[in-house]
């Protein structure tokens, strides 16, 4: 079922992908030959208006095939070729593709907002408070009211906290007395938060040294770790909450990281090469892990509000791959480690499907988004390289010749070629330390109800 869940999410984005380009086009009075979703022999097809209508059997990839895409040297350039369109309105037939993918990513994510999303949180109990925050919480206290707001989650206490202002928070406090007997009161502290990132900064929740949630493709995954497993050591120093387990990956002295992981009452070592976290300023150390949460939600959001957060989020996750596109481009040794391909992708499904369609939908929008900007890349055989030919003769009023388009799209070509070779290998080799590690889980533990979660 997940492989035909990965098909039908991988044909969705070369659908509307491959229909932007059919409909600017057509809008522009170029003729379309061939339609094709996926790649290769072609399983289906039907003739319409002069267009070849066509399901193929590879399904990575997909075609728009246009009249005089490629204009031959000397040949006679058709009124409904695309070669006979003006240059700017090449760019907007070739732009239309990658802007029909960010189309597509706005409205999954807005409809994630508005048919509710699920997320996890962490009780509001404070495990420390530093700075002048210490005289008014211990460890162990828990936080039911803020502002006489019912407090659900750690999120909570920040989100009915007012900045430059008198705050009341409502408070639960064990105390033993001198027989050891423990007793638990509320009461009401209220003091001035001058500055809300510095309280929020200040306290530190109440954590455990438990995995939620493993990222596919990541060392951690590779290593056979799964969701609920615990780490009690990282390189021979114990750790208890997860802060001692973020900054003992973060700021270990070397990618090489010792792991000492508890599953079902057993423990086994394992040593990982960690990865550079490209999105850290200060390259920080990653495996792909997240922390427990044990509390979950289920939120959803009015219509207004949905085109709200799901246009902010757009706009985030649009920024966070254009900058860790240029983190890998200025550290070219992490592209070995991030990059993924179909097998990754099916993995990736798997993994969110279980999750619920909220999940799902916004997975989607995430791979739409990332086939944007990869298509936009100034590459030969790409829609960014395209828009750079049709740039040029813009402002130079003549086409790039075409011998010269030929050389730099056969340039274009093998690089893809080598890239999707690369890709294949990588998720191959990924796939194969994924199985071996889980050989040595059970050598060490029974092989009943030991499926991946």
């Amino acid at each position: 079922m997940d492989i035909i869940i990965t098909i039908f999410a991988l044909s969705l984005l070369v659908f509307i992908h491959e229909l932007g380009h059919f409909l600017i086009a057509r809008f522009f009075g170029v003729k379309i030959e061939v339609f094709s979703i996926g790649i290769g022999p072609k399983i289906f097809k039907y003739e319409s208006g002069g267009t070849i209508y066509a399901l193929s059997l590879i399904p990575l990839g997909g075609y728009c095939s246009m009249k005089g895409e490629q204009q031959d040297k000397g040949g006679e350039i058709e009124i409904d070729s695309l070669s006979a369109k003006k240059w700017w309105q090449r760019i907007l037939v070739v732009l239309a593709g990658p802007m029909f993918n960010l189309f597509l990513a706005w409205i999954l994510i807005i409809a994630s907002f508005y048919i509710g999303r699920s997320y996890n949180d962490m009780s509001p109990i404070i495990s420390s408070a530093d700075n002048q925050y210490s005289i008014y919480f211990h460890e162990n206290d828990e936080i039911l009211e803020v502002n006489g707001q019912e407090v659900k989650s750690y999120t909570d206490i920040f989100r009915y906290t007012k900045e430059n202002s008198e705050n009341i928070f409502l408070v639960k406090r064990s105390v033993n007395d001198e027989d050891g007997v423990e007793h638990r009161f509320s009461s009401y502290i209220t003091f001035k938060v001058d500055d809300l990132y510095d309280f929020y900064s200040a306290l530190s929740p109440q954590t455990s040294n438990i995995i939620g949630d493993v990222s596919p493709g990541l060392p951690a995954w590779k290593a056979g770790i799964r969701k609920g497993d615990k780490i009690l050591r990282i390189n021979d120093l114990p750790v208890n909450n997860w802060k001692e387990v973020r900054d003992g990956i973060a700021f270990s002295e070397n990618d090489i990281i010792r792991l000492l992981v508890e599953r079902e009452g057993r423990t086994l070592e394992l040593t990982l090469i960690a990865e550079k976290n490209i999105l850290s300023e200060t390259n920080q150390r990653m495996i792909g892990i997240t922390q427990h949460l044990d509390l979950t939600f289920h939120e959803k959001s009015n219509f207004l509000t949905s085109i709200g957060y799901g246009s902010i989020t757009t706009i985030t996750v649009i920024y966070l791959n254009y900058k860790t596109l240029y983190n890998l481009f200025t550290n070219p040794t992490s592209l070995k480690n991030s990059i993924g391909g179909p097998i990754m992708l099916y993995y990736m499904t798997s993994h969110t499907t279980k999750r619920g369609l909220s999940d799902f939908m916004t997975l989607i929008a995430m791979i739409s988004i990332v086939l944007m900007i990869m298509n936009l890349l100034p590459i030969p055989v790409f829609d960014g390289g395209h828009i750079m030919f049709f740039l040029y003769e813009g402002i130079m009023k003549k086409s790039l010749p075409i011998s010269i388009q030929w050389r730099l799209q056969q340039f274009g070509f093998t690089l893809i070629v080598f890239l999707m070779v690369y890709v294949f290998y990588s998720d191959i080799n990924k796939t194969f330390q994924k199985f071996s590690s889980e050989m040595k889980w059970q050598k060490i533990l029974p092989t009943e109800g030991n499926d991946l979660e």
